[in-house]
């Protein structure tokens, strides 16, 4: 049972050498693959890690707009000229993990 405790007993408990996920029939990192999308701003450095490990098409990007140092209305650009990134790549991340998110075709 993910988000909760089992009958009988006493929730979620941690060993002392990490979560033991051996009950269940879903891994975590599984389970957060499938169903959560991260939000990230332009300029963090880490945004091809984030790609390759999760997927670009569970990725959402940000402006932080209104505040001042957001990156509006420029961050599709910022997206857009990353050279680490390829055309496939930029391209779910700027249009298909909304796209998913929201469940659009």
């Amino acid at each position: 049972m993910v988000g909760g405790s089992r009958p009988g007993s006493t929730g979620w408990t941690g060993t002392s050498t990490g979560f033991n996920d051996s009950g269940l029939s879903t891994r975590p990192s599984e389970l957060f693959q499938r169903n959560c999308w991260i939000s990230f701003e332009p300029g963090e450095g880490c945004l091809s890690v984030l790609a390759d490990y999760i997927g670009p098409h569970k990725i959402l990007w940000a402006t932080d707009y209104p505040h001042p140092d957001g990156f509006f209305p420029g961050a599709p650009k910022l997206i857009a000229d990353r050279p680490e990134l390829s055309a496939e790549t930029k391209r779910q991340i700027l249009a298909g993990g909304a796209k998913g998110f929201y469940g659009l075709k």
